[in-house]
């Protein structure tokens, strides 16, 4: 088996363990994202400007920015989000009581566009590690640039086995049948 797709399956074996699901691992897997996206804010910045030109002050409100308000407002309801949630019980079976346990799904595959490749790539997996998965990130080949410094935030923020980085073509990472 080639080793991409080995990716999976060793992301997949690391959410079995049950480390990605409590409250501490998530808000501290948070934590290190953010310090993680400080220390290289600048490089993406400079980064996105190489592969788009996107002026610095665009890059930082359109992308950047947002991506630490989500961290921020993660970090903040997190707990709540956790939270089993009391709803009404059919009037079938009146006496009981029902509740919805929020539960991580497992291994979630984030792709990046070119146009959004820091904002779309980085937002969605701030949701997907505040609910407990683990995550695949294919950055976009059409902005070389930002998907190498992607790579070195995510590899100083997380464990290889909680979110790791396909770079390159998409269709090498679809195996054909």
């Amino acid at each position: 088996m080639n080793d991409h797709l080995a990716i999976p399956q060793r992301l997949s074996a690391h959410f079995d363990t049950g480390t990605t699901r409590s409250y501490a691992a998530r808000r501290d897997a948070l934590k290190r994202f953010y310090r993680s996206l400080r220390k290289h804010e600048e490089e993406l910045l400079a980064a996105m400007h190489a592969d788009m030109r996107k002026p610095r002050f665009e890059a930082y409100m359109s992308d950047v920015g947002l991506v630490y308000a989500a961290i921020d407002h993660a970090l903040l309801h997190l707990r709540d989000w956790m939270r089993p949630q009391r709803v009404p019980s059919p009037l079938a079976i009146q006496v009981a009581e029902s509740s919805v346990h929020p539960e991580p799904l497992g291994v979630v595959l984030i792709i990046a566009p070119w146009n959004y490749p820091a904002l779309l790539l980085l937002s969605p997996l701030v949701g997907a590690i505040a609910a407990g998965n683990c995550a695949l990130l294919k950055p976009s080949e059409d902005a070389p640039h930002t998907a190498a410094v992607v790579e070195r935030i995510i590899a100083a923020a997380f464990d290889p086995a909680h979110v790791a980085v396909a770079q390159g073509h998409g269709s090498r990472w679809c195996p054909r049948s």
